[in-house]
């Protein structure tokens, strides 16, 4: 039994690695994908020229970095700041 929970281990290592590679594939594309998004939606609504979007992304990015990882905290600051619940990130 103890080779059989060896090989089922191995295999769960494995499965978790390639899960990871996945979410980290996926979030390659998805995040370009959601600032290119934000840069036309800035441009069409607001007007935004290259600048005031380039100092958005990079604003948002030091955001991105002050939370390190901690997403309920990012989104309840997004809720108390700005009035927007963003669901889904909980």
């Amino acid at each position: 039994m103890g080779k059989n929970n060896r090989l089922i281990n191995q295999l769960n290592a494995i499965a978790s690695r390639n899960c990871q590679l996945h979410v980290e594939e996926t979030s390659d594309k998805m995040v370009p994908q959601i600032y290119a998004a934000m840069a036309i939606a800035l441009r069409r609504s607001e007007k935004f020229g290259y600048e005031r979007i380039n100092r958005v992304f990079l604003e948002s990015q030091r955001i991105w970095e002050d939370f390190s990882g901690d997403i309920e905290g990012m989104i309840e600051l997004c809720e108390k700041e700005t009035g927007i619940r963003i669901e889904g990130g909980r």
